[in-house]
């Protein structure tokens, strides 16, 4: 069974009013949010449209919204609920776990919604912070946070990313699904013409080889090649 985790960005067209936060009394205008999916699909575009299909049924305005796929990705290893205990997801249950080969979306995290650059540099200098030199970069740290924990890929503890990947094999997951040409997945290709993605791909199997690093390979791939080797004995 294939699990998937899925992370879109919805952006407004047009900023929305929200209501105070619980240390304000004013409200604030939001221009988007993240939220996050645990998805068992037999696919990765299945997972996709169910998650797509989640949003237009769930949204106020879908028609007023860009929406977009940040990371797709194949939660490999998943046998128990604390394969997933550093996971920032907090309302995720032990039934939701237990239910988790249903077809469909068995876990949907809480809406994060996020304010423009410009108002989140006016908030901060009303509020008398006069040492913020580098607003973008605080608003990645904001945004893009890392953890402590145990790698996914490897097994060793330290700073992960949001797929609970350290450095080396967050690269080693990049590069394999340049091999794969699942470009919408790459971070390093999104957003390249297809001509620089297949040159990206050329680059990545000369310096670093063909073969998968991370990404296990597929049964029908190894079952063929068990079929290859009876058919040579027999010869």
């Amino acid at each position: 069974m294939k699990y998937y985790y899925i992370n879109i960005q919805v952006d407004f067209n047009t900023s929305r009013e929200m209501k105070p936060l619980p240390n304000s009394n004013k409200p604030w205008k939001s221009v988007g949010y993240f939220q996050s999916f645990f998805c068992t699909e037999e696919s990765k575009d299945k997972a996709k449209q169910l998650v797509h299909q989640y949003f237009i049924e769930n949204e106020v305005e879908p028609s007023n919204c860009h929406i977009k796929y940040d990371r797709v990705a194949w939660m490999r290893y998943l046998t128990k609920l604390d394969d997933l205990k550093q996971s920032a997801e907090t309302g995720l249950t032990q039934e939701m776990f237990d239910n988790r080969n249903k077809i469909g979306i068995w876990y949907s995290g809480e809406k994060q919604y996020y304010v423009s650059e410009d108002d989140f540099a006016a908030e901060m200098i009303s509020d008398h912070y006069e040492e913020y030199d580098n607003i973008e970069e605080e608003l990645d740290d904001e945004f893009w946070g890392s953890y402590e924990g145990q790698c996914q890929g490897c097994d060793n503890y330290g700073p992960v990313d949001d797929l609970m990947l350290c450095n080396e094999c967050s690269a080693k997951l990049d590069r394999d699904l340049i091999r794969q040409r699942e470009w919408d997945s790459s971070a390093s290709a999104y957003g390249l013409s297809n001509e620089t993605r297949e040159k990206l791909r050329n680059d990545v199997m000369k310096k670093y080889g063909k073969e998968l690093e991370l990404i296990a390979p597929t049964r029908k791939n190894n079952k063929n090649k068990n079929k290859s080797k009876h058919r040579k004995k027999k010869k």
